[in-house]
């Protein structure tokens, strides 16, 4: 059997989070490399209308093997933000 290194998958749900979004991800990737995580973040944009998915578009484009976006056109709410970020996990936990 292969001994295969573990992937943390974060989902993080975001409704016009443009002061917060940058740095939630800064120091979740920060994170990721101070403790030795394999990890992916997941930002499920629920339909932002200021400039979160701008925010998150440039991190992707800076880390874009850490960083997914979902993009939601109308808000969904919390819960289905959370199980669309489940379901496009490819981490283990």
């Amino acid at each position: 059997m292969e001994d295969m290194k573990k992937q943390l998958s974060v989902a993080m749900p975001a409704l016009n989070e443009e002061a917060n979004i940058g740095q939630a991800i800064d120091n979740t990737l920060r994170a990721f490399i101070n403790y030795n995580i394999n990890g992916e973040i997941i930002v499920i944009n629920d339909g932002s209308k200021d400039k979160t998915r701008e925010i998150v578009s440039e991190s992707i484009e800076k880390y874009p093997d850490k960083i997914k976006i979902i993009n939601h056109i109308t808000p969904k709410g919390i819960g289905a933000s959370f199980w669309d970020g489940v379901d496009n996990a490819s981490g283990d936990t």
